[in-house]
Protein backbone atom coordinates (compact mmCIF):
# COMPACT_ATOMS: atom_id res chain seq x y z
CA UNK A 1 0.00 0.00 0.00
CA UNK A 2 1.77 3.30 -1.38
CA UNK A 3 0.26 6.69 0.47
CA UNK A 4 0.79 9.93 -1.49
CA UNK A 5 -0.90 13.15 -0.90
CA UNK A 6 -0.87 15.50 -3.29
CA UNK A 7 -1.03 19.68 -3.99
CA UNK A 8 -0.20 20.47 -7.01
CA UNK A 9 2.48 17.97 -7.48
CA UNK A 10 3.13 14.89 -5.67
CA UNK A 11 5.06 14.49 -2.66
CA UNK A 12 6.44 11.27 -1.49
CA UNK A 13 5.97 10.24 2.31
CA UNK A 14 7.69 9.74 5.79
CA UNK A 15 8.29 13.52 6.28
CA UNK A 16 5.39 15.09 8.13
CA UNK A 17 4.24 19.24 7.46
CA UNK A 18 1.92 21.27 8.25
CA UNK A 19 -0.07 22.82 5.20
CA UNK A 20 0.58 26.88 5.53
CA UNK A 21 -2.46 28.17 6.38
CA UNK A 22 -1.59 31.75 6.44
CA UNK A 23 -4.26 33.85 4.95
CA UNK A 24 -6.32 30.26 4.03
CA UNK A 25 -9.13 32.06 4.79
CA UNK A 26 -8.84 34.59 2.15
CA UNK A 27 -10.90 33.82 -1.26
CA UNK A 28 -7.84 33.80 -3.10
CA UNK A 29 -6.07 31.11 -1.04
CA UNK A 30 -9.33 29.25 -0.27
CA UNK A 31 -9.75 28.53 -4.13
CA UNK A 32 -6.61 27.04 -4.06
CA UNK A 33 -6.12 23.29 -3.84
CA UNK A 34 -4.31 21.58 -1.20
CA UNK A 35 -4.11 18.41 -0.02
CA UNK A 36 -2.16 16.67 3.82
CA UNK A 37 1.26 16.83 2.14
CA UNK A 38 2.95 13.84 4.33
CA UNK A 39 2.53 11.25 6.69
CA UNK A 40 3.80 9.45 10.38
CA UNK A 41 4.13 5.86 10.51
CA UNK A 42 2.76 4.02 13.83
CA UNK A 43 6.11 4.19 15.15
CA UNK A 44 7.00 7.75 14.40
CA UNK A 45 3.84 9.20 15.68
CA UNK A 46 3.88 7.04 19.07
CA UNK A 47 7.63 7.99 19.54
CA UNK A 48 6.78 11.18 19.87
CA UNK A 49 6.48 14.59 17.53
CA UNK A 50 5.94 18.27 18.06
CA UNK A 51 5.07 21.14 14.88
CA UNK A 52 4.79 24.23 15.24
CA UNK A 53 1.35 25.79 13.79
CA UNK A 54 1.17 28.86 11.64
CA UNK A 55 -0.47 31.76 13.38
CA UNK A 56 -4.32 32.66 13.09
CA UNK A 57 -6.29 35.93 12.66
CA UNK A 58 -7.59 35.72 16.00
CA UNK A 59 -5.21 35.79 19.42
CA UNK A 60 -5.05 32.96 21.92
CA UNK A 61 -4.17 30.16 19.12
CA UNK A 62 -1.89 27.46 20.37
CA UNK A 63 1.36 28.08 19.01
CA UNK A 64 2.37 24.10 18.74
CA UNK A 65 1.10 20.69 18.69
CA UNK A 66 2.36 17.32 20.01
CA UNK A 67 1.71 13.81 19.03
CA UNK A 68 2.72 10.98 21.39
CA UNK A 69 1.80 7.90 22.63
CA UNK A 70 0.76 6.84 25.81
CA UNK A 71 -0.55 3.64 27.36
CA UNK A 72 -2.51 2.12 24.92
CA UNK A 73 -3.63 5.08 22.50
CA UNK A 74 -2.06 8.58 20.82
CA UNK A 75 -2.32 11.60 22.21
CA UNK A 76 -2.71 15.27 21.03
CA UNK A 77 -1.69 17.84 22.64
CA UNK A 78 -1.84 21.71 22.06
CA UNK A 79 0.15 24.17 23.67
CA UNK A 80 -0.59 28.03 24.06
CA UNK A 81 2.34 30.83 24.14
CA UNK A 82 1.18 30.82 28.11
CA UNK A 83 2.35 27.76 28.45
CA UNK A 84 -1.18 25.95 29.06
CA UNK A 85 -1.27 22.42 27.55
CA UNK A 86 -4.89 21.04 26.33
CA UNK A 87 -5.59 16.99 24.76
CA UNK A 88 -7.53 17.81 21.49
CA UNK A 89 -11.03 15.10 21.55
CA UNK A 90 -10.29 13.29 18.57
CA UNK A 91 -11.96 9.88 17.87
CA UNK A 92 -11.52 7.36 14.82
CA UNK A 93 -13.20 4.52 14.56
CA UNK A 94 -10.86 2.24 12.29
CA UNK A 95 -7.35 1.49 12.54
CA UNK A 96 -7.54 -0.49 16.46
CA UNK A 97 -6.93 -4.03 17.16
CA UNK A 98 -9.28 -5.31 20.29
CA UNK A 99 -7.51 -8.28 22.62
CA UNK A 100 -11.64 -8.55 23.97
CA UNK A 101 -10.69 -5.84 26.84
CA UNK A 102 -8.43 -2.91 25.22
CA UNK A 103 -8.70 -1.11 21.88
CA UNK A 104 -5.46 0.38 20.35
CA UNK A 105 -4.09 1.33 17.20
CA UNK A 106 -2.47 -1.11 15.13
CA UNK A 107 1.36 -1.18 14.24
CA UNK A 108 0.64 -0.28 10.26
CA UNK A 109 -1.34 2.46 10.16
CA UNK A 110 -0.04 5.84 9.22
CA UNK A 111 -1.26 9.39 10.53
CA UNK A 112 -1.17 12.73 8.93
CA UNK A 113 -2.09 16.29 10.64
CA UNK A 114 -2.74 19.54 8.23
CA UNK A 115 -3.71 22.82 9.51
CA UNK A 116 -6.37 24.54 7.61
CA UNK A 117 -9.70 26.70 7.36
CA UNK A 118 -12.54 24.85 6.07
CA UNK A 119 -14.92 27.25 8.06
CA UNK A 120 -13.56 30.36 6.24
CA UNK A 121 -14.17 32.20 9.63
CA UNK A 122 -10.34 32.99 10.35
CA UNK A 123 -9.92 30.06 12.47
CA UNK A 124 -7.94 27.52 11.23
CA UNK A 125 -9.11 23.81 12.46
CA UNK A 126 -6.72 21.21 13.03
CA UNK A 127 -7.48 18.01 10.26
CA UNK A 128 -6.03 14.54 11.79
CA UNK A 129 -6.00 11.47 9.74
CA UNK A 130 -5.56 7.81 10.16
CA UNK A 131 -4.64 5.67 6.98
CA UNK A 132 -5.26 2.00 8.09
CA UNK A 133 -4.23 -0.59 4.65
CA UNK A 134 -7.13 -3.42 4.36
CA UNK A 135 -5.40 -5.70 2.36
CA UNK A 136 -2.37 -5.86 0.38
CA UNK A 137 -3.99 -2.75 -2.26
CA UNK A 138 -6.77 -1.35 -0.68
CA UNK A 139 -7.16 1.57 2.52
CA UNK A 140 -9.84 2.52 5.04
CA UNK A 141 -9.09 6.20 5.67
CA UNK A 142 -10.48 9.05 8.52
CA UNK A 143 -10.27 12.26 8.60
CA UNK A 144 -11.40 14.11 11.95
CA UNK A 145 -11.81 17.71 12.10
CA UNK A 146 -11.16 19.46 14.90
CA UNK A 147 -12.59 22.92 15.84
CA UNK A 148 -11.19 25.72 18.40
CA UNK A 149 -13.25 28.15 20.03
CA UNK A 150 -10.95 30.68 21.85
CA UNK A 151 -12.09 31.70 25.16
CA UNK A 152 -11.95 35.38 26.67
CA UNK A 153 -9.58 34.55 28.85
CA UNK A 154 -5.90 33.28 28.59
CA UNK A 155 -6.51 31.40 32.21
CA UNK A 156 -9.17 29.45 30.27
CA UNK A 157 -7.22 28.16 27.46
CA UNK A 158 -6.43 25.24 29.40
CA UNK A 159 -10.24 24.30 29.25
CA UNK A 160 -11.17 20.92 26.97
CA UNK A 161 -14.27 22.34 26.52
CA UNK A 162 -12.93 24.86 24.18
CA UNK A 163 -12.26 21.99 21.03
CA UNK A 164 -14.91 20.14 19.84
CA UNK A 165 -14.71 17.03 17.24
CA UNK A 166 -16.54 19.05 14.62
CA UNK A 167 -17.12 16.10 12.41
CA UNK A 168 -14.76 13.54 10.79
CA UNK A 169 -14.80 11.46 6.99
CA UNK A 170 -14.34 8.02 6.57
CA UNK A 171 -13.60 6.39 3.35
CA UNK A 172 -13.44 2.71 2.77
CA UNK A 173 -12.46 0.77 0.03
CA UNK A 174 -9.81 3.17 -1.18
CA UNK A 175 -7.75 1.22 -4.15
CA UNK A 176 -4.23 1.74 -4.56
CA UNK A 177 -2.45 5.61 -3.84
CA UNK A 178 -4.30 6.98 -0.87
CA UNK A 179 -5.34 10.95 -1.92
CA UNK A 180 -6.72 13.59 1.04
CA UNK A 181 -7.04 16.55 -0.68
CA UNK A 182 -8.99 19.92 0.71
CA UNK A 183 -10.05 23.20 -0.95
CA UNK A 184 -12.63 25.44 -0.06
CA UNK A 185 -14.83 23.99 2.62
CA UNK A 186 -14.23 20.82 1.23
CA UNK A 187 -12.52 17.51 2.31
CA UNK A 188 -12.16 14.87 -0.69
CA UNK A 189 -10.78 11.23 -0.56
CA UNK A 190 -11.35 9.57 -3.99
CA UNK A 191 -11.76 5.78 -4.28
CA UNK A 192 -9.30 5.63 -7.49
CA UNK A 193 -12.38 3.90 -9.03
CA UNK A 194 -14.62 5.11 -12.02
CA UNK A 195 -14.53 8.78 -10.51
CA UNK A 196 -15.88 7.78 -7.29
CA UNK A 197 -14.69 9.40 -4.15
CA UNK A 198 -15.84 10.39 -1.01
CA UNK A 199 -16.53 14.04 0.24
CA UNK A 200 -17.38 16.44 3.15
CA UNK A 201 -18.16 20.26 3.15
CA UNK A 202 -18.89 22.67 5.31
CA UNK A 203 -22.34 24.17 3.77
CA UNK A 204 -24.64 26.86 5.59
CA UNK A 205 -23.11 26.38 8.93
CA UNK A 206 -22.89 22.79 9.17
CA UNK A 207 -20.25 19.92 7.70
CA UNK A 208 -22.67 18.33 4.96
CA UNK A 209 -21.89 14.78 2.75
CA UNK A 210 -21.39 16.00 -0.35
CA UNK A 211 -19.45 12.93 -2.10
CA UNK A 212 -20.40 10.03 -4.84
CA UNK A 213 -19.24 6.86 -3.82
Amino acid sequence: MRVILHSVILIGCCLFLFVPAKNSWSIEQRSIKRSLDDVLSSQEAGGGVSFKLNPSLVGRYPITLEIFFEQVRLVLVAEFANGARVRLPYQFNIGYDFDGEVYWERNTNNYALAQYDLTGDGIDEILFAVIAPDGESMSQVEVNVLQFHPPLRDDDLYRPQNWELASSLKAIGVIGTVNIEFEGPSIKIPRNHRGFYYEMSWFKGKFRDTGDY
